[in-house]
């Protein structure tokens, strides 16, 4: 059976690792141009790409790989199957019926579909207070994440949990999960099991604006969107220092019962940094001031005169 797998970030890269310990045929692997990343701008590969370089496996770059060029690459390459994993393009009809003799497009979905389609189901699936999400391996349709499914997994949301470290375990079990998947499609005994569209939701792409924090929800909300935004594209806020408004990003914070005071307003000082919430309060633990390095909230304090009654601006 030859694969050729597209992707992108490290979660494509732990799947793609884990069919190349299993000695599946990979024809070549398809990811996103080099991109300027971080402070810097320098131009880095995907973790994709250096996955499959570091195993001397053939590296396609495609603006769109829908588009007749990119097409033609991967008919060439006559896959059986092709695996999708947060590659970040919508496939046109044309490529979906690329693989040959009624082989499949293979998706890992890191929900429990048809809950969470869309692009950030993880950070979505996080804000909305959700104890429990999943992986789904499905067969790509033309439609976004309306696929049959093959197999699901569930995964328990811990309290403690970030988009970036749930991330990171449902990669795990994506991984294992897709091994498991190709077995049974190479056996002839996979199922196709249809989606139940009267369960479906959808989880839209974020942007930087959502990432600011609105004081008038509850706390529990506050932090659910702290998790949920990190590490992309941040949860965020404005203080005050010298007249000027600077962003502050908040890493980690932790909900507390007991509020009062606007929405927004420093409640007490000292060694910690608690903000009224529209229900409760938020501790803030940690946070980066626009320009400097992530630090501990007392950290924080030491070096900003932040009173109690100070409204966080933007709130």
């Amino acid at each position: 059976m030859r694969i050729v797998f597209l992707g992108t970030p490290e979660s494509a890269a732990v799947c793609l690792k884990a069919l190349i310990r299993e000695k599946f045929d990979i024809s070549a692997v398809l990811t996103r141009p080099d991109m300027p990343k971080g402070r810097s701008l320098r131009v880095s590969a995907s973790p994709l790409k250096e996955a499959a370089v570091e195993a001397n496996l053939p590296v396609y770059q495609f603006e769109k790989v829908s588009n007749p060029e990119g097409i033609a690459a991967v008919r060439s390459l006559g896959p059986d199957v092709i695996v999708v994993v947060a590659f970040g393009e919508i496939l046109s009809e044309e490529f979906l019926k690329i693989p040959r003799l009624g082989g499949a497009i293979v998706n890992v979905h890191f929900s429990l579909l048809p809950k969470y389609r869309g692009a950030a189901p993880v950070h979505w699936a996080i804000i909305n207070g959700e104890k429990e999400t999943g992986v789904t391996i499905q067969h790509l349709a033309k439609k976004l994440d309306t696929g049959d499914i093959i197999l699901q997994e569930r995964v328990p949301i811990a309290d403690a949990d970030t988009a970036g470290s749930l991330t990171d375990r449902l990669a795990e079990v994506g991984a294992e999960l897709l091994v498991k998947a190709l077995r049974q499609l190479q056996e002839g005994t996979a199922r196709r099991v249809p989606q139940d569209e009267s369960q479906a939701t959808y989880a839209r792409k974020l942007t930087k604006e959502d990432g600011e924090i609105d004081w008038q929800l509850t706390a529990e909300e506050i932090v659910n969107r702290v998790r949920g935004m990190n590490p992309w594209p941040g949860a965020y806020t404005f203080v005050r220092e010298k007249g000027e408004r600077k962003m502050l990003k908040i890493m980690l914070a932790k909900a507390l019962s007991e509020g009062g005071g606007e929405p927004g307003e420093v409640l007490r000082g000292g060694g910690k940094l608690v903000v009224a919430a529209g229900e409760g309060a938020v501790e803030i633990l940690a946070l980066r001031p626009e320009g400097k390095r992530e630090m501990r909230a007392e950290e924080f304090l030491r070096g900003h005169d932040m009173r109690e009654g100070e409204l966080l601006a933007g709130a």
